[in-house]
Formats: structure tokens, C-alpha cells, sequence
């Protein structure tokens, strides 16, 4: 007889009431600058401006921030209530900066994660150096593959920086992890008398976004240049091994690529479910998806790993009986009274009722019976098929009680009310669906990166369930939507600087609606082509737009209603222009990108196209048509 295996990790903690923890949340304390002494007794003296001197006078002054020229200089400080990481904060103009420092004790090392907030409404350039003065001068300066380190780039394949004393000075060696090559920003390297040592970073920071910055930095006594590969494999095989940082930040690192460690012979795995990757947040355990611990009590010394055998589970819900089988098992939480069975498809059960039984067979061949209805939660192994839907899966509906009801692609209109009027959103056209209190509604993200607030146009609303035919939901009982697979924008669509933008924060991505913008400029009508316009701004002096033209002329007035048509979701939207700050019309596509060459000498050979050189629609001739719409009107006084 053939068993379904599926390797899990069981983490038991006291089950968590909907709602009563928030992911990502963590508590603060005021933080202790107290010396911290790692596995091999290094001595780090971590201080608000850097580290003081570490062991044996090894730096003067070491890991020192510098954001635009100027020091970080933290408000006080605070660390995790556990005592492990200090977190220092300061404001530089419009920059919000966050230090999280984390000794790694096993591992021997400090790991510096700088958090770069732009809270200004457009893009900025930010010049983010880290500096490290040594206690003495070194006798040579290394990278990790052992040849002679000098200013500059990082070269291909060196991640790490040495800096090595001559034989019997005091002072350990020191080692900085500082980035890969191939990341989207890699460090530029300047190296001072063998004592100063610095990388520095320009960070291209879209505004609302953050960007992260990772370093480690080693301490080793009698370091010798041929040391540096074995003395970062514990941290580095290819790709980071256990980074140690929070789940929320790690695709906002900038100077890593994240990949799978080299020398390992793990398939590669799918993404998270974002339901399961919120309990392991919670939980604060960093999540590799390779190796599996099962618990079967609430203490560490009852968790072991092991197989997941036996099922399936029979699950009660509101809605009708559910029959689970362990493969397609993604993880669970729950008490005595309800479980939430989270499936790998998206979809979330709330068993009102559970039976079956699960047996847990351990790496010394022990098999141990599990009741699930005694887990407190759990999260299973990561497989390729984490968040793959079936066909007619269109998206899942998310209840108050948490369950994740997968809707159907035969699912009908959502009908809903914004500021602008009535409408009937299309479910293919939804992204995702967030519920907000402030004010209370709902926040949509359309597919086409459109946000905006609405209510629901209705109490009830009729849904095409996958698995249990059509539903009738209040509309009081969702809290969320979310679209599988490609459910939400990209990260490209959510830095765009095209689109429309309100002053209440929402955003229409879609376009402008019709086929003209008719403007009244001192009291004449112009329409203007749609594809003749590259920008709308809000004038200071005026309460009407300024219509910015392809060829550099510019129109001032307003529209006939005081509203500006908007296309977001398939559905068009008409917006005061009152509330509209700005429009700029979507950028052309910028050629693609040649492949990166196997090696330098490959690099050599092929030539790319300088950027800016693609021939726009500027250079097109102007039809006549075109040449109907003044270049330029004069502004109403």
C-alpha cells in the first residue's frame, strides 16, 4: 500500500484570536549598549555611532553610517524586548533611517541591516557609506577569492572584503560581508592607508518606498588571507545562507540577490502563501522551507522532525463537509473549539468539527499518533506547488472567521460605491480587496495597479464557489480579497511613476478615458488628443489643470463639469480635478536588456546600446491633426 508523505514543521504556541496580533508588529523596549561577546569570546562594544574599538583595540570607530554626507545620529534607542537587536532610528530631511544591529553569537558575527525610507513625493538619490577605521594599520587588504583588494567596483564573484594584520599584532583580522556583484545595487569599495575602509551605495529610492542595505562584519584573530572562503561559508554559499532578517524586509535588500545556496541539493521551492508566511512572521522563526521540525507539545524539547503520515481529515465548516488529504495539507492553526486548516491552493477551512488521524513517524523510525485538534498551529514543508490554483480558480474571498472561500471564474460583478459614483468592478479585473477603517470601507487594488476606497454597493452579493457551488456572503462578513497567482501588482507596476495620483492617496494607472481632453482656456474650448498629452499638473495659481503637450507647449484651464474621466478596472471613473495632484502618461518601453556575458571576456565583445538613444515619439513628424492643438496658450490672469 502506497503512502502520501509530507514532511512538515509543527511549531506549537497558544492559539492566536483573529485579529488580536497584527504581522509584523513587535514590541520595543529602551535599548542597553552593554559589550556583547560572541561564541569564539570576540568582544563587540556595539555603540549608537558604531562599534567602539571590539577586541584587542581592533577598530577605532567601526561600522560607522554616513547618509548624505552626514553621520547617523540615532533619536536614543530601542531593541526587541528579547535583548537580541537594537534597532536605532533617526530623520535626515525627508529620509526616514532604521539600523537594526544583530549579533550572530554562533556564528561569530554582527549583522547591519540599514532600513532608507523616502517620505517625500519624489524620487531621491541617497549616498548611504559605510565606514570602518581600524584600531592600527593592516599589512594588506584582500577579497574573498585571495587576490589584492583595491578602490573600486566589486569584482565578479567577491563578496567579502579582508582586511589582514601582519603575523603577531594583537588585533584579530576583520572580515566584511558586503554584497554580490550581480545585485540590483552592488557596493563601490574605497580602501584608505590599509586602515579606513568603506562601501558605499547609491540608493535610487522611489518616494513612500524603502530600500535595505546588509552587511556582516567577522572579527577573527590571526586572520591570514587564504582564510576569508572558509571564514564566510557558514554565512555564504552562493547566496545567503539563514540572512537573520525579518521576513518583511528581505526583498527590500538591494546589494544581495536572494537564490538558493549553492552546494545544497534542495529542489527549488515555491513561494509562501501569505497566510502561512504571516504565522511564521508572528512566530519570529526564519523560515529556510528545507528542513522540517515537527512539535508535538509546546516546549522546544517536544518538537522533533519527522514524516507526516496517515489522513485524510474530514473538516465540518459552515458551508458543507471539506475532505483534506496531507498533501494538500500548507499548514493549520486553531484550539479545541475551531481549526483553521490552510490548504495549498489558497483556500483556508474553519472546521467547526475535525476528524481523522495523522501520525507523525520521526528520523529514528518512531511513529507517534497525533490528534490535529490538539495543534496549536503548524506549518508544513514548502513545495513547488504552494499557491497553484486549479484553472477555474479565479481568487480566494477571505471571511471574518478566516476562511478563504476560492471563488469561481463564473463569479459575477462586484457592485460597489466610491466618491465618484456607482459601479459594477468585474472579480477578473480585482487584485485584491483590503478592508480599512479609516475611513471604513474597503481599499481595491485593481490588476492594472489602480487603488482606490469603496464601499459595498449591496448587503449580500452571490459568489461561484470551486468547491461548494454558489454562495450567498453578507458582504459585513469579507475582510479581503486576493486574486491567485499574479495576485497583486509587481514591484515594477508599484514604484511607477505614471498615472494618475489624488490627494487622498488613490491611484488610477489605466489612462485617460476617451479619445480628447477638452480644456477651456480663456473662455475657448481645445480638445486635445489623448496621445497629444504627457502630463497634468494642479497649477498653484489656479483651481483649473495644466495640460503639459508632447512638444513642450502647455495649456491652462479646466474642464466643462470641473471632473477629468480616469480608466481603472475596465470601468471609468470621473474625477474632481479638484482632487487630482498629477498625471503623466506611461513612458515607452525601454529596449531589452542584452544577456549577461558568461565571463569578463564575453563582456568584452558585446556592445549595448547606450540608454537614451532609442529614437521616441518625439522624433516622429507632427501630423496635421497634431498641428491643430496650440503649441502653447497663455495662462489666465
Amino acid at each position: 500500500m502506497s503512502r502520501s508523505l509530507l514532511t512538515i514543521l509543527w511549531l506549537l504556541v497558544p492559539f492566536l484570536v483573529a485579529n488580536s496580533v497584527i504581522a509584523g508588529e513587535e514590541k520595543l523596549v529602551p535599548a542597553q549598549f552593554n559589550p556583547r561577546i560572541d561564541s569564539g569570546g570576540n568582544i563587540w562594544d556595539i555603540q549608537p555611532h558604531g562599534i567602539s574599538n571590539g577586541s584587542n583595540d581592533c577598530f577605532d570607530n567601526g561600522m560607522v553610517l554616513i547618509i548624505n554626507g552626514r553621520n547617523f545620529s540615532p533619536n536614543g534607542g530601542k531593541q526587541t524586548e528579547d535583548g537580541n537587536e537594537l534597532v536605532l532610528t533617526a530623520q535626515v530631511n525627508q529620509l526616514s533611517i532604521t539600523r537594526r544591529i544583530l549579533m550572530d553569537a554562533k556564528r561569530q558575527t554582527v549583522r547591519y541591516l540599514e532600513l532608507v525610507t523616502n517620505n517625500g513625493k519624489n524620487q531621491q538619490t541617497v549616498a548611504l557609506e559605510i565606514r570602518s577605521n581600524l584600531g592600527g594599520q593592516a599589512q594588506q587588504s584582500v577579497w574573498n577569492d585571495g587576490k589584492p583588494a583595491v578602490a573600486g567596483a566589486l569584482p565578479k564573484k567577491c563578496v567579502a572584503l579582508g582586511a589582514i594584520h601582519q603575523p603577531g599584532d594583537q588585533r584579530p583580522g576583520v572580515v566584511w560581508l558586503i554584497g554580490d556583484s550581480r545585485a540590483a545595487v552592488p557596493p563601490t569599495v574605497d580602501i584608505r592607508n590599509q586602515h579606513s575602509y568603506m562601501t558605499r551605495y547609491a540608493l535610487d529610492i522611489p518616494a513612500q518606498k524603502t530600500v535595505a542595505v546588509l552587511h556582516y562584519v567577522l572579527q577573527r584573530p590571526n586572520l591570514i588571507s587564504t582564510q576569508l572562503p572558509e571564514v564566510i561559508k557558514p554565512l555564504w554559499r552562493g547566496a545567503l545562507i539563514k540572512p537573520m532578517i525579518p521576513a518583511a524586509y528581505k526583498r527590500l535588500v538591494c546589494n544581495f540577490r536572494s537564490g538558493t545556496p549553492t552546494g545544497e541539493d534542495e529542489p527549488e521551492q515555491g513561494p509562501r502563501l501569505p497566510v502561512i508566511a504571516a504565522l511564521l512572521e508572528r512566530a519570529g522563526i526564519e523560515d529556510t522551507g528545507t528542513k522540517t521540525l515537527v512539535g508535538v507539545g509546546r516546549s522546544e524539547a517536544e518538537r522533533m522532525t519527522g514524516s507526516l503520515l496517515g489522513g485524510p481529515l474530514v473538516a465540518i465548516s459552515e458551508f458543507g463537509a471539506v475532505t483534506v488529504t496531507v498533501d494538500e495539507l500548507a499548514g493549520a492553526e486553531g484550539s479545541g473549539f475551531r481549526t483553521l486548516l490552510h490548504l495549498r491552493n489558497g483556500e483556508t477551512i474553519a472546521a467547526q468539527t475535525l476528524t481523522g488521524a495523522l501520525r507523525l513517524e520521526t528520523e529514528v523510525g518512531v511513529e507517534l499518533t497525533v490528534d490535529p485538534t490538539q495543534v496549536a498551529w503548524l506549518v508544513a514543508k514548502r513545495t513547488p506547488s504552494e499557491g497553484t490554483a486549479p484553472a477555474d480558480q479565479l481568487g480566494v474571498v477571505l471571511l471574518t472567521d478566516g476562511s478563504r472561500i476560492a471563488i469561481s471564474t463564473m463569479t459575477p460583478a462586484l457592485p460597489v460605491i466610491s466618491a465618484y459614483g456607482q459601479a459594477a468592478v468585474a472579480f477578473d479585473q480585482l487584485a485584491s480587496i483590503e478592508r480599512v477603517n479609516e475611513p471604513p470601507g474597503w481599499l481595491v487594488t485593481m490588476r492594472d495597479g489602480s487603488r482606490l476606497r469603496v464601499l459595498p454597493a449591496a448587503k449580500e452579493i452571490s459568489v461561484a464557489t470551486c468547491r461548494f457551488a454558489a454562495l450567498r456572503l453578507l458582504t459585513a462578513r469579507i475582510a479581503g480579497y486576493q486574486r491567485s497567482g499574479k495576485s497583486s501588482v509587481s514591484e515594477d507596476e508599484a514604484e511607477r511613476e505614471d498615472g494618475a495620483q489624488l490627494d487622498n492617496g488613490e491611484r488610477f494607472y489605466a489612462g485617460l478615458a476617451g479619445t480628447a481632453l477638452t480644456i477651456n482656456a480663456n473662455g475657448t474650448n481645445t480638445a486635445i488628443p489623448i496621445d497629444r498629452i504627457t502630463a497634468i499638473e494642479r497649477p498653484e495659481d489656479s483651481a483649473g489643470l495644466a495640460v503639459i503637450l508632447r512638444d513642450g507647449g502647455r495649456l491652462v484651464g479646466t474642464t466643462a463639469d470641473g471632473t477629468i474621466a480616469l480608466l481603472a478596472g475596465g470601468q471609468t471613473w470621473r474625477i474632481p480635478i479638484r482632487r487630482l495632484l498629477q498625471w503623466q502618461a506611461p513612458k515607452p518601453p525601454e529596449p531589452p536588456e542584452p544577456p549577461e556575458a558568461d565571463d569578463e571576456e564575453d563582456a568584452e565583445k558585446k556592445k549595448t546600446t547606450p540608454a537614451g538613444t532609442t529614437k521616441g515619439p518625439d522624433s516622429d513628424e507632427e501630423s496635421d491633426e497634431d498641428d491643430a492643438v496650440p503649441k502653447s496658450v497663455p495662462e489666465k490672469p
